[in-house]
């Protein structure tokens, strides 16, 4: 199509993103011929070449990566964990960065939101964030692998303590009384988490 400015313009489309959208890019010339020599090369550079791979949204690739290579090997109170993690302090951050955009610093960003958490919280970002970062580097999606060097934050020293008879005396009493109280019990005489006793089958 010609252009106010005379020029030529082509819309090609290269590729489609893990959402359904289609990656476009524009073609211009002086002259119809000039205009399909340089089609030529933006396919040539993007179809099935390396740029299509760089549109990747980080999103996109932390769902297909968690689908692939954490889900089959985790319990179900895990995937409630990480889930939890990944959809409260990761994408809100980085999920509609490309993947070859996100550097170092905004990792460190991330987990450093992540200050005063707990340890497991901090470990769960952590090994996404290493996991999807690395699988990117060995994918081709980014030169380098940003998380090298990544620092841990800070954690909440959680203090813990015995139940006095008092709490021990109310506890089991919800426990035989209360519908769900069956749960309540298992934790005290297990010693169980409660993700540990939910998960369970």
């Amino acid at each position: 199509m010609k252009q106010k400015d005379g020029r030529y313009r082509k819309k090609i489309t290269v590729g489609t993103k893990t959402d359904g959208t289609k990656i476009v890019k524009y073609a211009s010339g002086k002259t119809k011929k000039e205009l399909e020599q340089n089609a030529d090369e933006i396919r040539k550079t993007y179809v099935g070449g390396e740029q299509v791979k760089r549109d990747v949204m980080y999103g996109d690739y932390l769902i297909q990566w968690f689908r692939a290579y954490k889900l089959p090997r985790i319990g179900e109170s895990s995937r409630q964990s990480y889930q939890a993690v990944i959809n409260r302090h990761i994408l809100p951050y980085l999920g509609d960065r490309r993947v070859s955009a996100i550097t170092a610093a905004d990792l460190q960003e991330t987990v450093n939101r992540l200050t005063g958490y707990g340890q497991t919280t901090i470990g769960y970002a952590l090994t996404v964030l290493r996991g999807t970062m690395r699988r990117a580097y060995a994918d081709g999606l980014t030169d380098r692998d940003p998380t090298v060097g990544l620092i841990r934050p800070s954690a909440v020293k959680h203090s813990r303590r015995a139940l006095t008879e008092q709490e021990t005396a109310a506890a089991l009493k919800v426990g035989r009384e209360h519908p769900e109280g069956l749960l309540i019990l298992l934790l005290y005489y297990t010693g169980m988490r409660v993700g540990e006793a939910i998960g369970l089958r």
